[in-house]
């Protein structure tokens, strides 16, 4: 009896001891369970002992600097400052202000305008411009007018009439009316549209080879820039007159000849050109007539001019040799007169088929 008390003892001691050791265990497991705890801090985990850069804010206005702090991860506690709390921080796009235009509107910042010193000039004289560049609410420059104009020749205030009777190879002849502003692109692949323009003056169009405000700020005269390409919209009961003055025979152009031509690209109805000293001039006997020479037609006069990049109405400088050259005089005003041949549809390409229907005017200073 004695025997099995002692045995049932030992049993009971040996028991306690397995659980005492069970539960040593267990807290030693909870202790390490309760090391190396990782932070999370704006869906980010650090783990510990790692170190990242946090912000004070995620977003700061143009111009200013995002403030960072690193900060630590000590078993799921993260040091240094709380405010600065964001992942990641980014600086606003800057957007200047807008500048106001001398004569209405305005431009966005970073914009560019075409002034003029003047909103127009004497007779002979050319318009002055220069660009003006919006920077930050402060345009640049001191030109204030959208637009100018050379006034009509003194003494003469009609010289350009608004409307003419003019030849028509359709129907003998018929009413055109002057055209004196217009879109103007340049081009095959314009670069933009010159809004508006006026367009009663040779460097008005072939002065310039680009609609792009920084290319159009110093104009060439008459004879203009080789290979200039401007186009836009006319009316088949419209005509256009440009005025140019050649220089003195004692400071000639660089360029002493040249042509016209229209564009295979961008041209649409036949044309009718005249070079002559009145404005709206196509009287006389035409040289070409699509094409075909008449050799005694005037030089300075074409009717019918195809879609040929070669041209045919080609002119000369202060002389008479070749004869099929349009002899233009020094220190002498002339128009260069341009108007569709008919005001008949005969192409596609125009929006309409009656005379007011827009066609592409495109002539191509060569």
């Amino acid at each position: 009896m004695r025997f099995l008390y002692l045995l049932l003892l030992s049993l009971i001691f040996i028991n306690g001891c397995k659980q005492i050791q069970t539960l040593d265990m267990s807290l030693d497991n909870l202790n390490g369970d309760l090391q190396n705890q990782p932070c999370v801090l704006d869906n980010v985990t650090i783990q510990d002992g790692e170190q990242r850069e946090f912000f004070q804010n995620s977003t700061v206005a143009c111009g200013q600097t995002c403030l960072k702090s690193m900060r630590i991860c000590h078993n799921g506690v993260l040091s240094g400052d709380t405010n600065f709390n964001k992942k990641s921080c980014a600086v606003s796009p800057c957007s200047g202000a807008s500048c106001s235009l001398p004569w209405g509107g305005t431009i966005v910042d970073g914009d560019s305008v075409i002034s003029y010193q003047t909103s127009n000039v004497p007779y002979g004289q050319v318009c002055q411009s220069e660009l003006r560049v919006c920077h930050n609410g402060i345009l640049s420059g001191s030109f204030t007018n959208a637009a100018c104009a050379v006034q009509s020749p003194p003494g003469n205030p009609n010289a350009c009439p608004s409307t003419i009777m003019a030849p028509d190879t359709e129907i003998g002849s018929s009413a055109r009316y002057r055209k004196v502003t217009a879109d103007v692109q340049y081009g095959v692949v314009p670069d933009g549209t010159v809004r508006n323009f006026n367009i009663t003056e040779f460097i008005h169009l072939w002065g310039y080879n680009s609609a792009q405000p920084s290319k159009r700020q110093n104009p060439v005269p008459w004879p203009g820039l080789m290979g200039s390409f401007p186009g836009f919209m006319m009316q088949r009961n419209q005509y256009v007159a440009l005025h140019f003055k050649t220089p003195p025979a004692s400071q000639p152009p660089r360029t002493t000849s040249g042509y016209f031509s229209t564009s295979t690209y961008a041209s649409s109805d036949p044309i009718t050109v005249s070079i002559r000293k009145g404005c709206g001039d196509f009287s006389g006997v035409p040289r070409f007539v699509g094409g075909s020479e008449n050799r005694l037609g005037d030089p300075c006069f074409v009717s019918y001019q195809l879609a040929d990049d070669s041209g045919n109405l080609n002119w000369i400088f202060n002389s008479s040799a070749p004869p099929q050259f349009c002899n233009l005089e020094p220190e002498t005003d002339y128009y260069i007169n341009i108007m569709f041949a008919t005001t008949k549809n005969t192409n596609m390409k125009c929006t309409t088929a009656d005379e007011t229907g827009l066609c592409r005017m495109s002539y191509v200073r060569r």
